[in-house]
């Protein structure tokens, strides 16, 4: 079994106009949801074996993030220009392209392309990755080509509200 990861940039600020799209900040909301779901990740034991990032900004510091929890090894993290507003074919393309010493990949970008590369892997359809949404791909093959064909199952979805809703259940129900 191969594995998938899909981290979508945290929410990011639109308070510079005239800062161009690649350029732009986290806001306050993404400063604050980034490391709460890096600290989720790194109490389920996730340990992604490469993390390929898009370079934006948004990206970049979302990730950073997810390092100063210790949720990701720095080591593993390589830049990869073609993850910026890249399409499910180009991160398909790119999950294709893995070595085989990697059971475990991360890609961490951008939408449409990543709810759309989980909707054409897993035939699920999650409405749409929010941001700072995470989602676990498994595929069941050996080799990375063959993960396009493989059959594939979304076995794990993490979202900020998700998170908040999971507090929720646990009041008791007079709501204290």
């Amino acid at each position: 079994m191969l594995y998938v990861t899909l981290i979508r940039h945290a929410k990011s600020s639109w308070d510079y106009p005239d800062l161009i799209d690649f350029e732009r900040p986290l806001n306050k909301r993404g400063l604050r949801d980034a490391p709460v779901m890096a600290r989720q990740l790194k109490n389920i034991g996730y340990k992604p074996d490469r993390v390929l990032t898009s370079p934006s900004a948004r990206t970049l510091q979302t990730l950073n993030c997810f390092v100063k929890e210790e949720a990701i090894r720095e080591e593993c993290i390589q830049k990869y220009d073609k993850l910026y507003e890249a399409n499910f074919q180009e991160l398909l393309d790119t999950i294709s392209r893995q070595p085989v010493e990697c059971s475990h990949l991360t890609l961490v970008g951008h939408n449409p392309g990543l709810t759309d590369l989980i909707r054409v892997l897993t035939g699920t359809d999650i409405g749409n990755l929010p941001t700072s949404g995470v989602a676990t791909l498994g595929a069941d093959c050996r080799e990375w080509q063959q993960v396009p064909r493989a059959d594939c199952r979304l076995l794990m979805l993490l979202t900020p509200k998700g998170l908040v809703r999971k507090k929720d259940k646990t009041t008791d129900s007079k709501g204290q």
